[in-house]
């Protein structure tokens, strides 16, 4: 293996290592009910038929019903990145370690389905399967051939044994998006390329990162069903995957910025992608076709908003919001009129109600400064 890839293997396993003793078994104990749990550091909200649902750090999940805001109780204590409901009302919520929460409907309990330390071991059997194939390939190839194949050998022992001294020391990779793309089938994406899908309405899950071209395995951030049906996803390195056969098979974009992106949105027929740096992309073409637009500066962005006007409000670092539409951005605003760290928001009777690492705040869309 060549040193550089040594070098990396170590960084990612050691301080795993070194602080598994001291970090509690977040799998194994449910997060505390508490009076403030409003002001939790919150990562996800989406709204539902009875109102709207966050999750955040700490196994916190707040449901907004016709008495307000609720915590609900939840099994695990693990960082919860992500939640969707699909249209009978079926609930999941993913997170760190792996974690997946399903909630059969609304007010229900909600229980964990997975996480981790059983659906990791699908990653390493993934990967032992790849390098296998790989060094068959190679022990066949001609000469011309040989190159390639023995750099593909080389990746797929580094992702091996990644993922096996990874999981030696506990589920460390978090999934980072859910999303339903119809009552039946949903999916999770997460770090190092992981990708999951289910069938039966979050109660199963199968690996099928395999269906991507990520060799590189790059992490996957947002998950978004379009309007005309396709399924896209946005991850690392300005990485883009769209799916027009229902995630049978992907077809893969790479922006010309070559920036992170962190989310996936859509507004009168475009399709915006969005994280870091100081650009966004835009297809008006159902995802076939991806153009970068500029922003006003280097930002960081992690959500958004449909906002009333029409349009799409980026949400991300120092409470603001930059609006996006036909013409490109918009000057940015702090809707909250704080700089807290705001991740998604949701219509409400008094305004958007934002989610931020300051907890749930609420405000006018066309207040801030």
């Amino acid at each position: 293996m060549r040193l550089d890839r040594c070098l990396a293997l170590t960084a990612l396993v050691w301080p795993i290592a070194t602080w598994a003793a001291e970090v509690p078994d977040q799998l194994g104990t449910s997060a505390i009910t508490a009076s403030r749990a409003a002001e939790a550091s919150l990562l996800d909200i989406v709204a539902t038929t009875d109102g709207a649902v966050a999750v955040g750090e700490r196994g916190v999940i707040l449901a907004l019903g016709a008495e307000g805001w609720k915590q609900e109780a939840v099994p695990v204590s693990a960082t919860l990145t992500a939640v969707d409901f699909n249209a009978e009302g079926v609930g999941l919520a993913v997170g760190h370690d792996g974690v997946i929460l399903r909630q059969a409907s609304p007010g229900a309990p909600w229980q964990k389905i997975t996480d981790g330390t059983e659906l990791f071991p699908l990653v390493i059997a993934a990967a032992k399967d790849r390098q296998t194939a790989a060094a068959e390939a190679l022990a066949e190839a001609d000469e011309s051939e040989r190159e390639d194949l023995e750099f593909e050998l080389e990746d797929a022992e580094f992702r091996f044994e990644t993922a096996e001294q990874s999981l030696a020391y506990g589920p460390a990779w978090p999934l980072l998006d859910v999303l339903f793309t119809d009552p039946a089938t949903a999916w999770a994406a997460g770090a190092y390329g992981i990708l999951f899908r289910s069938g039966d309405a979050g109660e199963t899950w199968e690996l099928v990162a395999d269906r991507l071209d990520n060799f590189e395995d790059l992490h996957l951030n947002a998950l978004h069903q379009s309007g005309a049906g396709s399924l896209v996803i946005a991850g690392e390195g300005g990485m883009l995957f769209r799916s027009a056969d229902a995630g049978a098979s992907f077809e893969r974009f790479d922006t010309n910025d070559a920036l992170s992106l962190f989310g996936l949105a859509e507004a009168d027929g475009r399709l915006y992608a969005y994280g870091f740096g100081n650009s966004f992309q835009v297809s008006e073409d159902d995802g076939i076709t991806w153009a970068s637009q500029r922003l006003p500066d280097n930002l960081l962005l992690i959500g958004d908003v449909a906002l009333p006007l029409g349009g799409v409000g980026l949400l991300g670092g120092s409470g603001l919001m930059i609006p996006v539409g036909p013409e490109g951005a918009a000057t940015p605003t702090r809707p909250t009129g704080t700089r807290d760290f705001l991740s998604g928001a949701v219509p409400g009777p008094e305004g958007l109600i934002f989610a931020s690492e300051a907890g749930l705040l609420v405000a006018d869309p066309g207040q801030g400064n």
